[in-house]
């Protein structure tokens, strides 16, 4: 019985591991933008029409891919922030850009 239970945990762990790490929109994303990108990108006349605040899930984002697949290249290439705002640090945006990559997915 107890290798049965241990099999079943084993086996529980590796499927777990090997889904990648989980990113909550939420809490591991939405952060960054409030520091960083909604002063232009918020709900009161976003820059280039682009409202990042409205967005507050996993499943908000995966309906917007194009959107955020833009806003992820843009970030990747160290386009945003633009010269002139807040810096976004680079372990910032180095997890940034793996989050938003993990949701994309």
């Amino acid at each position: 019985m107890f290798k049965g239970i241990l099999i079943v945990v084993v086996a529980g762990a590796l499927i777990s591991a090997s889904a990648g790490p989980s990113v909550d929109f939420s809490k591991d994303v939405k952060p960054s933008l409030k520091t960083y990108c909604v002063s232009c990108h918020g709900s009161t006349d976003p820059k280039g029409q682009v409202d990042l605040s409205k967005y507050k899930t996993n499943a908000d984002v995966k309906k917007a891919k194009k959107v955020w697949a833009t806003a992820l290249k843009e970030i990747e290439g160290k386009k945003m922030p633009p010269y002139g705002a807040k810096s976004l640090p680079n372990d910032v945006r180095a997890k940034l850009v793996s989050r938003l990559k993990t949701l994309l997915k």
